[in-house]
């Protein structure tokens, strides 16, 4: 047998799949059809599948007897009360595989760094309990947010599929991975004079990245982190700080259970995500990562290549710990900005879209070797709008725009992390909003209210 393989004495073979394979997309399309997609709604969606499960920590196994495949799992990262595990999410194809045997075949391959046996726990979709009951927390008049119970996935899959416009149910999350025996650390849902209006889900990490150095005294253990995976707010909701609430909910749990640093993706172009994770949370960003998910044209809100930012929130940090409690900071980025000081990477023109609305438009060249204190990164304020209306100039933005953020963002020597996001002003159809860098080597001043250096 190969590293990462178990076989029982019946001959049934239990085989990581390697995400670093050649055809591994493919490989878990034809997995996801095997067990019924898109049909089965037990099913993670595929892109969570080939690039989240795997960046959490995560891993896919195939049980077999020669080339029949007699089912799968999905190992989620799970906390226990000695330290981290495996959730065993089973999905089997034939009666000769029981759950118990394919739970043992997957503790004799599943191992930590050093080589140490990992408990797992076997979770079957089918068998999730529905009964369990919640208390909601009432934040403001008429809005509670209350920790998501089984029965109630049902309605998350109806926001999620409401608020991007999904065409294929195959690309929703399931209903049950709200029951406590899955184990998300986070599972909240938020409501609006009683109906449901928002959620926020997210799942424990192992992630073995390097911490840049000017952030290592904030984060005593930067392995086990959480990865909030998906929040939404239907369009007539938001500005009315539910998204905040949902957050700092989930930052209270998180901290309550010893998770130090929130990993979360959005797009880097919509604007108004970014006044959430930076202005308002005050996160980080050092990771960009171009065409991250494989389903452009999905849907309203990714017509083009799906390019993320990984934000990392520092729950413990003076300076989330300041946004949470809702200490502002100061506007010094702002005039820095508009008085030269910052310098700006790309430059924009007034447009006139094609439905005759002016907006902006991205010029191909850009400045490829600023080495300031801080830089300024100009993003649309109508992302979503420009992707449905003008798809040759949504894709001019996101080309040139990967290129400038694979230039300058990281956390190496030389390279810049996104702290902050200026938006000129909000009302303005051609207003313009800046993404605010920070040099790597300089980071930590952000934590003693050194915006500008």
């Amino acid at each position: 047998m190969h590293e990462g393989e178990s076989r029982d004495a019946q001959g049934i073979k239990a085989n990581i799949l390697r995400p670093n394979e050649v055809g591994w997309d493919n490989n878990v399309d034809v997995l996801r059809r095997a067990l019924g997609a898109p049909e089965n709604t037990e099913l993670f969606p595929p892109h969570f599948i080939k690039k989240t499960l795997i960046s959490i920590g995560g891993s896919v196994i195939e049980f077999k007897d020669g080339n029949e495949l007699l089912g799968a799992g999905f190992l989620f990262p799970r906390r226990t009360r000695d330290g981290t595990g495996f959730t065993l999410r089973f999905h089997g194809l034939s009666q000769r595989l029981s759950p118990e045997a394919a739970h043992f075949l997957t503790e004799e391959v599943t191992c930590n760094a050093n080589g140490t046996q990992l408990p797992v726990h076997l979770y079957i979709p089918s068998e999730s309990d529905a009964n369990e009951s919640s208390q909601g927390t009432v934040f403001q008049e008429g809005l509670s947010i209350e920790r998501t119970l089984p029965q109630e996935g049902v309605k998350v899959r109806g926001l999620q599929k409401e608020i991007w416009g999904v065409t294929s149910d195959d690309f929703l999350y399931p209903a049950d991975i709200h029951a406590a025996e899955f184990s998300l650390p986070t599972s909240l849902i938020a409501y609006v004079n009683g109906e449901a209006v928002g959620f926020l889900f997210g799942f424990d990490k192992l992630s073995f990245e390097e911490i840049p150095e000017g952030l290592r005294d904030y984060i005593t253990n930067p392995t086990v982190r959480q990865e909030s995976q998906l929040m939404g707010i239907l369009p007539d909701q938001r500005s009315k700080n539910i998204a905040s609430m949902l957050k700092i909910g989930q930052a209270e749990q998180a901290i309550k259970d010893g998770t130090e640093i929130i990993n979360w993706t959005f797009d880097p172009l919509l604007a108004q995500n970014a006044v959430l994770n930076l202005r308002k949370l005050r996160g980080i960003i050092w990771e960009h990562h171009p065409n991250y998910y494989a389903f452009s044209g999905a849907n309203k809100l990714n017509q083009v290549a799906a390019s993320r930012f990984s934000v990392s929130w520092l729950i413990s940090s003076p300076r989330v710990k300041e946004a949470i409690v809702g200490v502002g900071h100061d506007e010094k980025l702002r005039d820095a900005l508009l008085s030269g000081n910052i310098p700006v990477v790309n430059s924009t023109r007034d447009y006139d879209s094609l439905d005759g609305e002016k907006t902006r438009a991205i010029d191909e060249t850009y400045s490829h070797s600023l080495e300031t204190p801080e830089i300024a990164i100009e993003i649309p304020v109508n992302w979503t709008n420009i992707q449905g209306k003008d798809l040759a100039l949504a894709q001019q933005w996101r080309a040139v725009t990967d290129d400038i953020f694979q230039t300058y963002i990281g956390s190496s020597e030389g390279k810049y992390a996104i702290t902050d996001i200026i938006v000129l002003d909000k009302n303005d159809p051609v207003s313009r909003a800046f993404l605010i860098g920070k040099s790597i080597d300089e980071i930590g001043d952000i934590f003693l209210g050194k915006d500008i250096v």
